[in-house]
C-alpha cells in the first residue's frame, strides 16, 4: 500500500515537473523565435547599413565632383568678371584721363586768361599813374588859364562894353566873361568844354565878325589861339574829353 502511494506521489511530482519543463520549453521556444526575429532584423539592418555606406560613399564622390564643377564654374565666372572689371577700369581710366586732360587744358586756359588780365591790370595801373601825372599837368594848366583869365578880365574891363563902333568887343567880352565864370565854378581837375562844338561855331562867327573890325582899331590887335588837347584815355580819365588852353589876348604896343 505504501509503495503504491509513493509511486502516485512521485508520478504526480514528475507530472508537475514535466509541466514546468514544458512551460519552460515553450517559453524558451518563444524567446528563441524572438531572438531569431531580432537576428533577422539585425541582419537586415546590417544589410541596410552596408547599402547606406555604399550610397554614402557614392554621395561623397558625387559631392566632390559637384564641388569640383562648382569651383571650376566659379573660377570661370571669376575670370570673366575679372576680365570685365579690368575692361571697365581701363575704360574709366581712359575717360578720367580725358577728363583730367580737359580740366588741365581748361585751367591752363584760365591761367593764361588770368595772366593776361594781370598784365592788363598792371598796364592799367601804369596808365593810371600816367593819368595822375596828366591830371597834375591839367591842374597846372588850369591855374595858368585862371591867371590868364584874370588878366583877360582886367584887359576887357578897360574896354567900352557898349559902343556902336565896338559892338564886336562887347560880344567878345560877354563870351569871355562866360568862359571865365566856367573856369571859376569848375574844379581844377575837371576843366572840360561841355559844348566844344558850339563854342567852336561861336569862335568862327566871332573870328569872321570881329577880326576885320578890330583891325580898324589903331591901339589894339587880337591874337587868339584856341586849341584843345585830348588827354590819353585811361580807366580814370575816360570821362575827360578835352582840355581848353586859351593863349593870350595882348595889347598891341
Amino acid at each position: 500500500m505504501n509503495q503504491t502511494g509513493d509511486l502516485e506521489i512521485l508520478n504526480h511530482q514528475l507530472s508537475i515537473q514535466n509541466n514546468k519543463m514544458s512551460l519552460q520549453i515553450e517559453v524558451l521556444s518563444q524567446q528563441l523565435q524572438l531572438l531569431r526575429k531580432q537576428i533577422q532584423q539585425l541582419q537586415e539592418r546590417a544589410a541596410d547599413y552596408q547599402n547606406l555606406s555604399a550610397e554614402n560613399v557614392t554621395l561623397k564622390k558625387d559631392i566632390m565632383n559637384l564641388q569640383e564643377q562648382i569651383q571650376a564654374q566659379e573660377s570661370e565666372q571669376l575670370l570673366v568678371q575679372e576680365s570685365q572689371f579690368n575692361s571697365q577700369i581701363q575704360e574709366m581710366q581712359k575717360r578720367h584721363k580725358k577728363q583730367i586732360q580737359d580740366l588741365k587744358t581748361l585751367y591752363e586756359d584760365k591761367i593764361i586768361t588770368l595772366q593776361k588780365e594781370k598784365t592788363s591790370m598792371q598796364d592799367q595801373a601804369m596808365q593810371m599813374g600816367v593819368s595822375n601825372q596828366a591830371s597834375k599837368t591839367l591842374e597846372q594848366q588850369a591855374a595858368k588859364i585862371i591867371q590868364i583869365s584874370h588878366k583877360l578880365e582886367k584887359t576887357l574891363s578897360d574896354l567900352p562894353s557898349q559902343s556902336p563902333s565896338h559892338g564886336h568887343i562887347g560880344i567878345s567880352k560877354e563870351m569871355y566873361d562866360q568862359m571865365l565864370e566856367q573856369l571859376k565854378t569848375k574844379s581844377s581837375k575837371n576843366i572840360i568844354l561841355e559844348k566844344i562844338h558850339d563854342q567852336q561855331n561861336n569862335s568862327q562867327r566871332y573870328k569872321k565878325m570881329s577880326i576885320a573890325n578890330i583891325k580898324k582899331e589903331t591901339n589894339f590887335s587880337v591874337k587868339r589861339i584856341l586849341h584843345y588837347n585830348k588827354p590819353q584815355e585811361s580807366p580814370r580819365t575816360q570821362n575827360s574829353i578835352n582840355a581848353l588852353t586859351i593863349s593870350t589876348l595882348t595889347k598891341k604896343s
